[in-house]
């Protein structure tokens, strides 16, 4: 019997158990199937979507099967360069020899990155770990830039994994629009002397200490004291 219930057996760091699973009886449902368990697995961590896929893969029939990632990677921007994107790569659901290629630092990503006005750069990533980066450069124009990666752990290849990011206008990025000496119009500037400070029609005195004595708005004290 299928089931969508999920069976999890977790320990707690305070060393507290807890348990749930698969119920013989749901609300007022009338169940006369005993559950069985199969294909039982136990992980360390949380599963990445990716590696759950591949794990369904295995498991279904072959009219059922999905094509499916081998790895996944999501792009991005890189915080004040314009000219610079990010690549984060997702290995973590490799199938072999991929995997073991991964593991003794030998697998080479092959890409090339298409962008606007006929933009393209290739090159090549040998990924540390699971979880990397790449980091593409000179690409500063907007647009919608399309990376094609191919895994190469001897032959043949992977197949070609493309993936997409739609860049927005960065130029705004470093201008110097709307920086003046001067407070603009209808606002009016703050003035002090000593360790009182005027704005508009409101006036704050400060104390030997960093909070106001006395604040006047409109000529009324508008500070109450204890």
């Amino acid at each position: 019997m299928q089931s969508p219930w999920v069976c999890q057996y977790s320990k707690q760091k305070t060393g507290a158990e807890s348990t749930f699973g698969i119920p013989l009886k749901v609300w007022n449902q009338a169940r006369k199937e005993q559950p069985l368990f199969d294909d039982v697995l136990i992980y360390k961590r949380a599963l990445t979507p990716l590696e759950i896929q591949h794990l369904y893969n295995n498991l279904a029939k072959p009219g059922m099967k999905k094509e499916i990632l081998l790895f996944e990677a999501e792009l991005g921007g890189v915080d004040r360069k314009k000219d610079t994107m990010r690549a984060d790569f997702d290995f973590t659901a490799l199938p072999e020899p991929y995997r073991t290629a991964l593991a003794k630092g030998s697998l080479k990503l092959e890409w090339t990155l298409n962008g606007p006005d006929k933009f393209i750069r290739k090159g090549e990533f040998l990924p540390k770990s699971q979880n990397d980066s790449l980091f593409l450069t000179g690409a500063p124009a907007s647009g919608k830039y399309t990376l094609n990666c191919t895994l190469v752990s001897g032959k043949p290849k992977s197949p070609v994994h493309t993936f997409s990011i739609d860049k927005p206008d960065l130029s705004f990025i470093g201008n110097q629009l709307g920086i003046i000496d001067k407070v603009p119009i209808p606002w009016t500037p703050l003035t002090g002397k000593g360790r009182t400070i005027r704005i508009w029609n409101r006036v704050y005195e400060f104390g030997d200490g960093p909070f106001p004595v006395k604040i006047t708005a409109g000529g009324r004290n508008v500070l109450q004291t204890a």
